[in-house]
């Protein structure tokens, strides 16, 4: 549960950017009446998303059983708050409820566009805010590279190290192969048939 001074500088993020986009607020209409729990892990903070007609309510808690709880990391949640356009939920992003929910939240929070660093500056001030955007700024900018670059280690491990996987040229050698031996096959059953018909 988050304080509520918090919960309403967080409501006021919203606002300005609402203020500025008329179609954000329109994607507020399908979720009005609805309460989602957002969850990030591993530090602890939860709060509810309420949201209205034209508006966005933040709760320190949800009333009641939220519609959906929406869980994930800290880095994943950062990449929902910075990245824009629609995509797919990730897979890192736990929903927990009312899916169809859960999606066209997702959907509006990636097409939301918020200067998060004012708005941790109404909260802890200038210097602290800019320090902590640099620091963002430059941890997902590192998690993309790590991120690209574990996942290029891992696939050569599986294929070449561990031994798990064969090489694409392994494949398709074993693929041509097959197929010469089903060519062999099928002409060693034409002569069987040749023969039995003597």
């Amino acid at each position: 549960m988050i304080e509520r001074p918090v919960a309403l500088a967080l409501e006021q993020a919203f606002e300005w950017a609402l203020r500025l986009d008329p179609d954000a607020r329109r994607g507020l209409r399908p979720l009005a009446g609805r309460q989602i729990e957002i969850v990030v892990e591993g530090l602890g903070i939860r709060f509810c998303l309420a949201p209205l007609e034209r508006r966005m309510r933040v709760l320190g808690s949800c009333i009641g059983a939220p519609d959906v709880r929406m869980r994930a990391g800290p880095a994943t949640w950062a990449r929902v708050a910075t990245a824009s356009g629609a995509e797919t939920l990730p897979p890192e992003l736990i929903v927990e409820g009312d899916l169809e929910t859960g999606r066209r939240l997702y959907g509006w929070l990636r097409e939301l566009d918020i200067d998060w660093e004012e708005w941790l500056a109404r909260v802890t001030g200038d210097i602290p805010a800019h320090q902590v955007g640099n620091l963002f700024r430059g941890t997902t900018g590192w998690l993309r590279s790590a991120g690209a670059s574990l996942e290029t280690s891992l696939a050569e491990y599986l294929r070449e190290e561990s031994g798990l996987f064969p090489a694409r040229e392994e494949v398709e050698r074993f693929v041509e192969e097959v197929d010469a031996l089903r060519e062999a096959v099928d002409r060693l059953e034409v002569r069987i048939r040749r023969l039995e018909s003597r």
